[in-house]
């Protein structure tokens, strides 16, 4: 039998979603500062997971708030 894949943000609110998703890419961040290759390849298809989620519910933040978040390290 094939397994089921349930991820966890499908049950987050938009609010909620978008807190975590920030969250993981501040984690991301001190990852890439610290060095660690491993724990940065293991966080990124997360992060990445968690921004398709937001883009699959269309959400949006006031003006580009996620993407200086994203992007100024």
């Amino acid at each position: 039998m094939g397994k089921i894949k349930v991820y966890f943000h499908s049950s987050l609110t938009n609010e909620q979603l978008l807190d975590w998703t920030i969250e993981e890419i501040d984690q991301l961040k001190i990852l890439d500062q610290i060095k660690d290759l491993n724990g940065y390849k293991k966080k990124v298809s997360r992060v990445n997971q968690w921004i398709a989620e937001v883009k699959r519910r269309n959400i949006s933040l006031e003006g580009p708030l996620l993407m200086r978040r994203i992007f100024i390290w």
